[in-house]
């Protein structure tokens, strides 16, 4: 088994890379990324040895891509490489959003359809395709139209799309996995994902802090959990679908993690109002909340709590400080 991560230095990757490897403990895994993994990568990548190789990818190169297809030669792939970007950026360089998270997919899952021996290709996709700040009643499934509102979300719709219909003319399966808002350890600001999760700021900040009472409700799910989802979806078994969501399947309050903060220690305090908070809110920061009914009767699927995942945060960061 040969396992191919693009974007396998960036935050969800650096998980993805650690959890194909403990779930598949006979695997090769070849992560790969536009530059050498930094010194904190490889040291959390130490345990699973000599089995992680790393190789050099900008995946909107296609020649590049084809060269490393034929060279490593996966039987599966996880396409995870995208560009985050910000509103400065997705007004000042539309065509790098589009050259690697459009022409990067097509790249990508083209050159890994036409491979012999490729069994699965999985594409890490976003709840950005539903649009930002929008109101939803209820658990959102994979049925609900997707309404995406900027270019990194309408960028997510189209990676879908290219990843489900290569792979239906090739006859090579194929999934792609929207993922609702990710927090855990090893999460930082890079060149393609330049704004941190509310989680990871509330983490990072200098204490104490006050922070917005607002109570707006997002879809959290530890990134480790995202690993094991994506882990079991290339298990060697036909799938049922072609989308699946990963999430924590509940909705999570901004309170509710301040409270888990405020649990474990932390000297988080509520602010008097916006303008004096350390880190604001609104009602744009909320996100739908996801059913992963598909995900769990495929695989069994069970999120940690958001207690559970910021108490182990907090506590990495601990041993590793």
């Amino acid at each position: 088994m040969r396992i191919l991560v693009t974007g396998a230095f960036g935050f969800v990757g650096t998980h993805l890379v650690r959890g194909l490897t403990e779930t598949f403990p006979q695997a090769r895994i070849i992560a790969s990324d536009r530059m050498s993994p930094p010194p904190a990568i490889a040291a959390y990548w130490t345990s699973a040895g000599s089995r992680i190789t790393t190789a050099i990818l900008d995946v909107a190169d296609r020649r590049v891509v084809q060269s490393i297809m034929d060279d490593v030669h996966p039987t599966h792939v996880v396409h995870a490489a995208a560009l985050t970007p910000t509103l400065e950026q997705e007004r000042e360089a539309p065509d790098r959003i589009v050259d690697v998270n459009i022409g990067g997919t097509f790249a990508v899952v083209d050159a890994a359809t036409r491979l012999s021996g490729l069994r699965r290709v999985v594409t890490v996709s976003s709840g950005a395709v539903y649009g930002q700040g929008q109101s939803f009643t209820g658990l959102v499934d994979e049925n609900e139209p997707p309404r995406p509102d900027n270019l990194y979300g309408l960028s997510k719709l189209a990676s879908e799309g290219i990843t489900a219909r290569l792979g239906e003319l090739r006859g090579v399966s194929t999934a792609s996995v929207r993922l609702a808002s990710v927090y855990g350890e090893m999460e930082r600001a890079t060149a393609a994902r330049h704004r941190t999760s509310l989680v990871h700021r509330l983490a990072a900040a200098q204490q104490p802090i006050a922070v917005s009472a607002a109570d707006v409700v997002r879809d959290w799910v530890h990134a480790d959990d995202v690993a094991w989802a994506v882990s079991a979806l290339l298990e060697d078994r036909p799938l049922q679908w072609s989308l699946y969501h990963i999430g924590g399947g509940e909705p999570t309050g901004w309170r509710k993690i301040i409270q888990a903060f405020q649990a474990a220690g932390r000297p988080i305090a509520w602010a008097s109002d916006d303008e004096a908070a350390d880190i604001q809110v609104a009602e744009r920061d909320a996100r739908p909340v996801f059913s992963i009914d598909r995900l769990a009767t495929e695989t069994g699927f069970r999120p940690r709590s958001i207690e559970d995942g910021i108490a182990n945060m907090i506590r990495q960061g601990k041993a590793s400080a």
